[in-house]
């Protein structure tokens, strides 16, 4: 692990300044807003940290761009995590 990192704080669209999305603001779609995001920057080989909404957020993030994450760090997730959903592990 490098001695620095870089640390990028997503606003997501509708809970900041960023305007919320069209249609129904999901996890799904704000999974696809941060992967947009994720694409249109290059970033590869990054950390996603969530806690409690982020949390499942970031497990979505996994699921759904792999090849790009090498670290997930989840917090205050009180919902129950089948074992498909970590299988990417």
């Amino acid at each position: 692990m490098p001695a620095r990192n870089n640390v990028i704080v997503v606003d997501l669209p509708g809970f900041g300044a960023t305007p919320r999305l069209p249609g129904e603001t999901s996890i799904r779609s704000l999974s696809e807003a941060v992967t947009t995001l994720i694409d249109e920057q290059g970033l590869r080989g990054i950390g996603a940290v969530g806690s409690s909404m982020g949390a499942r957020l970031v497990l979505e993030q996994a699921r759904r761009a792999l090849q790009v994450l090498i670290r997930v760090v989840w917090t205050d997730f009180k919902e129950q995590v089948s074992r498909r959903l970590l299988s990417f592990a």
